[in-house]
């Protein structure tokens, strides 16, 4: 009796360690992706918005993982470019990265279907709240805020809206991937995954 005691401990050690190394993983891949050369909007964030909403059961971790790689790479492009670390079109990246995560909490059983279908309408919705939040707080831009500066701002965008796409599904593609190949080599990998 004493013995299944212990082994259910270093069990949920086990996982507890597991869930701490993913919760880090995750926020230093959404990091490292927004640091290394790449173009415009090709990073991990979005991808990991959603698998990270996918993978933790408590809220606040899910929206830990995009909040702090958002943050700490903002930083540390201040540090090393003219990058604003903070301004008003950050609540706006935020809030589009909540509505990412409030997509991926109810992506239950993913298929490549349900996982595509979830990276372009996050990145969607990235594109026309960042890009409604451009034009309104100016975000260095100076389109006149009536219906044509919108649709400049829109039409000024476009172009990088592929690379947002490109990014969120590429990566998208390998995290529920590895997922996948990690349930079927490692038993209970999806000890913490959010509830179906």
């Amino acid at each position: 009796m004493h013995s299944n005691t212990g082994e259910k401990e270093q069990s949920t050690g086990n996982d507890t360690n597991r869930r701490v190394a993913l919760l880090i993983g995750l926020i230093l891949l959404g990091v490292f992706t927004r640091l290394i050369p790449h173009p415009s909007n090709f990073t991990s964030v979005g991808a990991v918005t959603l698998f990270a909403a996918f993978t933790f059961r408590k809220t606040w971790l899910a929206c830990l993982v995009p909040l702090a790689a958002v943050l700490l790479s903002d930083v540390a492009l201040h540090l090393i470019t003219p990058w604003p670390a903070f301004g008003a079109i950050k609540l706006f990246v935020l809030a589009a990265l909540c509505l990412t995560m409030a997509a991926g909490r109810y992506l239950r059983k993913p298929t490549p279907l349900k996982i595509g279908g979830c990276a372009i309408g996050s990145s969607l919705v990235f594109f026309i709240v960042t890009n409604f939040g451009v034009w309104l707080t100016g975000g260095g831009f100076h389109y006149p805020l009536n219906l044509q500066g919108l649709l400049a701002t829109f039409t000024a965008a476009i172009p990088f809206f592929q690379w947002t796409l490109a990014g969120t599904l590429f990566y998208s593609a390998g995290l529920f991937g590895a997922l996948k190949l990690a349930e079927s080599a490692i038993p209970g990998t999806r000890s913490e995954s959010a509830p179906a």
